[in-house]
């Protein structure tokens, strides 16, 4: 039986434009839940990561030389070269991330200050899909957390106007 890949979602400008601002948007307001996501999904687009290499990184994985990757899908390390406008938004993200005051390491963190876990994170990233039309119920075919690999733009981060305010 030979194994069928599935097409990758190419996601506009657009479409990006919407999760982020949906991402944006989430509950609780004024927590770091919206920039988490925000933040986590614009860096998933600027750079092309899995989204277990994201999950996977340690505030000392983040560099002035960029993201270093510790034990890829390969068990490689590699070092990720980021955009000027990528480590601006991280470093906002980061700067919220530290008034959380968690003794934590993990970069993307829940309001409660622990690592986010894949699963919950495929669960907001389909629900913002759905709310902003991208993708039916569940069951229908769609979008999933792994295109985001695969924009149209990909490799600088969105644009300022496309991240939430994270000051």
């Amino acid at each position: 039986v030979g194994f069928k890949s599935r097409t990758p979602h190419i996601f506009t400008p657009e479409e990006m434009a919407a999760i982020l601002t949906a991402a944006a948007q989430l509950a609780p307001e004024g927590s770091i839940r919206p920039a988490t996501y925000a933040t986590l999904f614009a860096l998933l687009v600027a750079t092309g990561l899995r989204s277990s290499e994201a999950l996977a990184l340690k505030l000392e994985d983040v560099s002035e030389d960029g993201l270093i990757i510790q034990e890829t899908k390969f068990r490689k390390s590699r070092l990720v070269p980021l955009h000027e406008t990528t480590t601006q938004a991280l470093e906002r993200y980061l700067r919220l991330r530290h008034q959380l005051g968690t003794a934590n390491k993990a970069v993307f963190v829940s309001i409660k200050g622990t690592p986010l876990c894949y699963s919950t994170v495929v669960h907001v990233f389909l629900q913002l899909i759905r709310s902003i039309g991208l993708r039916l119920e569940p069951g229908h075919p769609g979008p999933h957390l792994h295109d985001l690999r695969h924009h149209a733009d990909s490799r600088i981060m969105p644009s300022p106007r496309q991240m939430p305010s994270l000051s």
